[in-house]
């Protein structure tokens, strides 16, 4: 196989964790967003004019639509992140050529054995990508379902829209409750998954061999 071709191939998984992390819910709030805050004539109107009356070709208006996806799942995923890891307290590890991160830091230890089997099995490197890129979309239907939740209940205070909050508020509650539980069944099931391939890999005697190579003060513990 030609190099051009393998280096295409190796974008595909990740052009689809992405689909599946990012765009897939970031359309799903985006969708919400419009279905819930404009009235159907207003709705309408708006899909006539992106997909017919702009004259943009729909090969744009669907790229525009999917980068507008992506830009929204990314920020809301990383407000995700925030709350549900307390990233605000936890620092970028400091990175020396001489010395090793110290693996008794659960994030740290976690991160090494996630790359670990990356390097070792690209096969369940992927299965635990792919878990991971279903998680992040949890925490991106969970924060953007909560913040329209709050809009709407600033619009049903206001007013403007008393005849829909019940009923918007019981899908938001629905939305959200669904997407923690399958966000929690899918942090043990990764979990799980990287210890079976950390010990059927043998990765606990391959690195820790690897690092009586480079040095590393490690007791025997800090690696299983």
């Amino acid at each position: 196989m030609m190099p051009e071709a393998t280096s295409a191939l190796s974008w595909i998984p990740q052009i689809f964790y992405d689909l599946i992390g990012r765009v897939f819910p970031g359309v799903a709030v985006l969708v919400s967003s419009l279905l819930l805050f404009q009235d159907s004539a207003k709705a309408k109107s708006l899909v006539f004019f992106l997909f017919k009356d702009s004259g943009a070709p729909l090969s744009v208006t669907v790229l525009i639509g999917l980068v507008l996806s992506y830009l929204v799942g990314v920020l809301l995923g990383a407000l995700g992140f925030f709350f549900q890891g307390n990233e605000w307290n936890i620092r970028p590890p400091a990175l020396s050529i001489h010395e090793c991160p110290d693996l008794r830091r659960q994030e740290l230890l976690r991160s090494f054995m996630y790359d670990a089997v990356q390097l070792h099995d690209p096969q369940a490197g992927a299965r635990l990508a792919k878990l991971a890129a279903e998680q992040h979309m949890c925490r991106v239907l969970i924060v953007g379902f909560v913040a329209l939740g709050f809009l709407q209940t600033g619009l049903y205070v206001a007013g403007t829209r008393p005849g829909t909050f019940w009923a918007a508020i019981a899908l938001f509650s629905v939305v959200v409750f669904s997407s923690w539980l399958f966000h929690r069944h899918l942090a043990i099931r990764a979990a799980r998954l990287l210890a079976n391939q950390w010990w059927s890999l043998e990765l606990a005697s391959k690195t820790r061999a690897s690092m009586h190579v480079l040095d590393c003060p490690y007791r025997e513990s800090d690696l299983g």
